[in-house]
């Protein structure tokens, strides 16, 4: 059906338009005397009489009576198109336009030739035959000229007198506020931005039907909706619409992911990380607040123009073409944001979809976030306004660390007052700056041109060229306490005042695995604690200070292990071996005898209880992808006695199947990789009378069952088993032998994932496997004092251990 959508397509700009309105003409289409009784009714009269009466013409209140009369003037609106008029008809009302006076003017005349032809009756006191520039159709008055559309003069006034009698009264039935809404609704075509203001009203709505299902029930109006009433109150009088876009300035692609989003218009692009609050949110939402924050970065200096976005969420995309919904309040409200922002510049916005691999915007969502994203604790930055006041601006910060409501971001950032803090002079404000370490000093070069005085934050670093006229500007000398950098800028300030080359750095920092940053971490910290407490530097203290740090931290309930780490890792710190001093071997020896070390399994579990449980998970076909994804990984765990890390690490093109099992090899560097040692070997041998639990048929089958499964490029063994099927990481596996373990009876308070290593190897030298196939199996090294010393060279495995292992009690 035509309507007002259907005229604005089709008026020109500068056109004449003229409205033609029949009289009665439901009444003008008779009925088929046979079909005349499907339309009869009975009357009282005034001596109580029945009387029947039947429709000989098409009546008003027929539900079908409006379709059946657009069928016939589809055909009369037919003929004056093919003659080329352009008009508009909804049921009696009849729109011409013309692209000038003459045109429009021949419209109407043939038009009313035809209509009178065919018997139809003209309302001249509802038609304007003058063709004008202003007309008013369907409620609304168009204008060519600027190309609006409008409500009539009375119509704003009712909406007016409406929507301040619902601000007065504080309830009213659940039908009457229905009616408050669909007038609202009504007039939404002809007013800017009106459709955002109905949201919240059609939300109460949807919640009382909900509750009460009744709409004769009285509801409490909600004072939230009474910022949309006054809105409505007024803008109505002054506000209008344009019939439709006259083209985008601008062409927005946004985009969103778990990290963070990223926006691209022409060559400009922006892009920001999700704070810790906003990764909670649902994707849906961080696509909607992916283009709110596009907006405010790229389309901050635009006005009074329509702006066009791409997007690559179809949730997004409705909301905001549609202006909101009622079903997420959450949605909603960023939804509301984004138009709130647009109506304050008049920017109209419109959502289109793009293909993901299309959006432009999709790479800058998933750019990391780099290390020089640093931020003081909200405790740190306290304890220095406590000292030294509040600072108006922070000079180098982003919308999700900044410290100041003002700041100054280094790209483009939606809530930035500035970007680049070299661009603006520093003397116009108190700053605080915590600056990359790399443009120290630059930004202190920055304070002295421009004569600026602020919070400056800075590591101390002696070594560096700019920390003479740190001290200079400062007025003081360096403080004594150094804060701590972190692992690595300790080991690397360490490294460099033993007169290595900064060339070396990188290589050096590299042969620490990240286990091993994040053990030695906790010592530094430890550590760097107690110089500041005792005012010693923390790369050349005496040995009695390094005896003094272990037996504090032995008081405090570290225990034998844990002093050996510190130890080790104050050593790497120092560049002595305090591994080999007497006096540093004597003390740890004493805290062994006052402490002595307890293992974490006195004893284990015998593995034939799990394999007599896996057991029942046969045959492997008829498995789902979660039961045989458990059964592989707990059978990898028990036959090959190696870590969760190493099955984590296994690739499909590192697997090899030969007539008497599997045989993969591991490509990555484990825990016990070293220089000059050969990469483990995992051999799984078929177990052709116990198929049942036979680790090779088994990871065959798994390879067969995932093989559609896989992404692109994945070439990882083991993958989650729910969809996307990701690489499955060291944690997700150890969570599944342990799932197995407790459904086996095993008692998981105390047997964790890594327990199938003491199982199995225990198991396997009851079995009778010799002490090389179990040491060369399970990947312990030549130095364990568990096995005996054995060859340089990797034992070719026959799949022994796994034998001993599974098969020890047939």
């Amino acid at each position: 059906m035509e309507d007002y959508r259907t005229a604005s397509k089709l008026i020109p700009q500068d056109g004449y338009l003229a409205t033609i309105d029949l009289k009665e003409a439901y009444l003008l289409v008779p009925i088929h005397p046979r079909h005349r009784k499907y339309l009869r009714f009975q009357f009282e009269t005034l001596e109580n009489k029945l009387v029947t009466y039947e429709f000989t013409a098409m009546p008003y209140g027929l539900s079908v009576a409006p379709r059946v009369f657009t069928k016939i003037m589809r055909e009369v609106i037919s003929c004056l198109r093919s003659r080329g008029h352009d008009s508009v008809i909804y049921l009696d009302d009849t729109l011409c336009i013309g692209s000038n006076y003459h045109m429009c003017s021949t419209n109407v005349n043939d038009t009313l030739k035809l209509m009178k032809c065919l018997g139809f009756i003209i309302n001249v006191d509802k038609s304007y035959l003058q063709p004008n520039q202003t007309c008013k159709f369907l409620g609304f008055i168009f204008n060519t000229t600027n190309l609006t559309i409008s409500l009539p003069e009375e119509k704003r006034t009712s909406i007016i007198q409406l929507v301040q009698k619902f601000l007065r009264i504080s309830h009213c039935t659940i039908r009457e506020f229905a009616q408050l809404i669909g007038v609202l609704i009504a007039a939404c075509p002809a007013v800017k931005y009106g459709w955002l203001y109905t949201k919240m009203l059609e939300r109460q709505k949807f919640l009382a039907l909900l509750k009460n299902n009744n709409y004769e029930k009285e509801i409490e109006i909600p004072k939230t909706i009474s910022p949309d009433l006054n809105w409505w109150s007024s803008s109505a009088l002054t506000t209008s619409n344009h019939m439709r876009n006259a083209g985008f300035k601008i062409e927005i692609y946004t985009d969103a992911s778990q990290t963070g989003w990223g926006a691209v218009c022409s060559e400009n692009r922006a892009h920001g990380w999700w704070s810790v609050s906003e990764r909670e949110f649902h994707i849906n939402y961080l696509e909607l607040l992916a283009i709110f924050l596009g907006l405010k970065s790229l389309s901050c200096n635009e006005s009074n123009c329509s702006t066009l976005l791409r997007v690559d969420n179809t949730t997004a995309l409705s909301y905001v073409n549609r202006m909101g919904g009622i079903q997420f309040p959450h949605l909603n409200d960023i939804t509301r944001r984004i138009w709130r922002w647009c109506e304050e510049r008049n920017i109209v916005i419109y959502a289109s979809y793009v293909n993901t691999k299309d959006n432009r915007a999709d790479a800058e969502s998933r750019i990391v976030n780099p290390d020089t994203e640093w931020e003081l604790s909200d405790c740190a930055f306290h304890s220095i306004m406590s000292h030294f006041g509040q600072p108006e601006v922070d000079l180098f910060a982003s919308r999700t660390n900044a410290k100041c409501p003002s700041f100054v971001s280094w790209k483009p950032d939606p809530e930035a007052m500035a970007v680049d803090a070299f661009t603006i002079n520093w003397n116009n404000c108190y700053f605080y700056a915590f600056p990359p370490f790399s443009i120290i000093l630059k930004c202190l070069r920055k304070i002295v041109d421009d004569k600026a005085d602020g919070i400056f934050v800075f590591p101390f670093w002696p070594s560096q060229p700019w920390f003479p006229l740190l001290q200079r500007l400062m007025g003081t000398s360096p403080p004594a306490c150094t804060p701590y950098p972190g692992c690595r800028e300790a080991l690397q300030q360490a490294f460099a005042q033993r007169g290595c080359p900064p060339e070396a750095l990188v290589l050096m920092l590299a042969s620490l695995s990240e286990s091993t940053v994040k053990q030695y971490n906790v010592s530094y910290k430890l550590w760097w604690q107690f110089c500041n407490q005792h005012i010693i530097n923390v790369f050349s203290p005496s040995l009695s200070f390094i005896m003094l740090f272990l037996t504090e931290q032995f008081n405090t309930g570290c225990s034998y292990g844990s002093l050996n780490s510190h130890r080790s890792a104050l050593s790497l710190l120092f560049g002595s071996n305090l591994t080999t001093n007497d006096s540093v071997k004597r003390l740890l020896k004493g805290a062994y005898k006052l402490k002595p070390s307890v293992p974490k399994y006195i004893q284990t579990w015998d593995p034939q209880i799990v394999l007599n449980y896996l057991k029942e998970w046969f045959p492997n076909i008829n498995l789902s992808l979660e039961k045989i994804t458990k059964k592989l990984v707990t059978l990898l765990a028990i036959c090959t006695g190696h870590r969760v890390q190493t099955l984590s690490l296994i690739k499909l093109e590192n697997i090899s199947f030969t007539s008497s099992g599997a045989k993969i090899v591991i490509s990555d560097l484990i825990k016990t990789s070293v220089p000059g040692r050969d990469q483990p070997v995992l051999v799984l041998p078929f177990f052709t009378h116990n198929l049942n639990i036979c680790p090779a048929s088994t990871l065959k089958d798994y390879i067969s069952f995932t093989d559609k499964k896989r992404l692109q490029n994945n070439g990882n063994l083991l993958l989650t088993f729910k969809h996307p099927h990701k690489p499955a990481t060291t944690q997700t596996i150890s969570r599944w032998i342990k799932q197995v373990l407790s459904e086996s009876g095993i008692d998981v308070s105390v047997f964790g994932a890594h327990s199938t290593r003491h199982a199995s190897t225990s198991a396997a030298f009851s079995a009778g496997a010799s002490v090389d196939t179990i040491r060369k199996a399970a990947g312990w090294t030549s130095s364990s004092s568990a096995f005996a010393r054995c060859y340089n060279r990797v034992l070719i495995d026959d799949g022994n251990f796994a034998k001993s292992v599974c098969l020890s009690s047939r």
